[in-house]
């Protein structure tokens, strides 16, 4: 008798335990693991716009500190096209050329 309660005690911990990690809803009303997506895809919107922006660096210590005047010149460095987009909306990332400033306009990757 002892080890069906102790074994239904084990069952109601791991049952709190998954509703807790799994089930659970956080301030935005999302589960853990639909924010660790959305977190993920926004790691690799901050990645790309990372190596975008190394290459715009590389790209103006070799041309006389001149920026590039698209993400198209940036081929040489590394940037394809599948690189000047957002993983997540695939809407092309903004450049400005004047500037050499490149950012994400998906909603709520523009402080990116």
């Amino acid at each position: 008798m002892a080890s069906l309660i102790e074994i239904l005690l084990v069952a109601a911990i791991i049952l709190v335990l998954v509703w807790y990690l799994v089930g659970r809803a956080n301030e935005k009303g999302e589960t853990m693991p639909v924010a660790v997506k959305k977190r993920a895809v926004g790691v690799a919107c901050q990645s790309n716009l990372r190596q975008i922006r190394q290459a715009i660096m590389m790209y103006k210590d070799q041309n006389d500190d001149e920026l590039p005047s698209s993400l198209s010149d940036l081929t040489d460095y590394g940037v394809g096209p599948g690189l000047t987009q957002c993983p997540v909306g695939k809407v092309p990332y903004v450049y400005d050329p004047a500037t050499g400033t490149v950012h994400c306009p998906y909603p709520g990757h523009e402080r990116y």
